[in-house]
C-alpha cells in the first residue's frame, strides 16, 4: 500500500467525515443520499457499550478517505466469536491503491488478536468489483444470502407476538 494513508481506529471527531463517506456508500449502492448525519454517526458509531467499532484511513493532512465499520458476531458454524464487517468504503480517487486492503488487513489483525474464528460480511450480488476484490483477499464467495426485514413488514411481524 502507498504510504499516503494512515490506518487507525476511528474517533468521535471523525463523525463528519464518516457521515460523508457513509452517505457516499449509500449512493454507490443505490440507496438514499442523506441517510447519515454527523450527530447520528457520533451517536451510533461511538457508543459507550462498544456495539460498533470503526477503522479509518486518513491522509497525512488529516483527511479521512475510507472507513470500515464492524461489530462482534457469534459464528455458530465454527462455535466461536468472530467479527462482522458492516461497511467498507474508500473515496473513488484512492480505490485500487491498497487502501481497502489495508483496512481489511487491520480488521483481520484485530480478529486474530481476539482469537476470532472468522470475519463475515455481505456484498450485493451485482457488485462484481467488490466481489472480485474480496476474492483476491482470499474470501470465499459462496451462494449465501443475507436477508433482512424492515419498515412496515417488521412492524407487522412484531405485532404477531401478542
Amino acid at each position: 500500500m502507498s504510504d499516503a494513508v494512515i490506518i487507525r481506529d476511528g474517533r468521535p471527531g471523525d463523525a463528519g467525515a464518516l457521515a460523508r463517506l457513509a452517505n457516499a456508500l449509500s449512493v454507490h449502492e443505490g440507496l438514499g443520499a442523506a441517510v447519515f448525519t454527523e450527530a447520528g454517526v457520533r451517536r451510533d458509531f461511538f457508543t459507550a457499550d462498544g456495539r460498533l467499532s470503526c477503522i479509518v484511513a486518513e491522509t497525512p493532512s488529516g483527511e479521512v478517505v475510507g472507513y470500515l465499520l464492524y461489530q462482534d458476531l457469534y459464528n455458530t458454524d465454527r462455535a466461536g466469536w468472530g467479527l462482522f464487517m458492516l461497511d467498507l468504503y474508500v473515496d473513488d480517487g484512492l480505490r485500487g491503491k491498497g487502501v481497502g486492503r489495508a483496512l481489511v488487513a487491520r480488521l483481520a489483525a484485530k480478529a486474530v488478536k481476539r482469537k476470532a474464528v472468522s470475519i463475515w460480511w455481505g456484498v450485493m450480488s451485482a457488485n462484481g468489483g467488490a466481489r472480485d476484490f474480496y476474492r483476491i483477499l482470499g474470501a470465499t464467495d459462496d451462494d449465501a444470502r443475507l436477508l433482512g426485514i424492515e419498515g412496515e413488514d417488521l412492524q407487522r411481524l412484531a405485532a404477531e407476538d401478542s
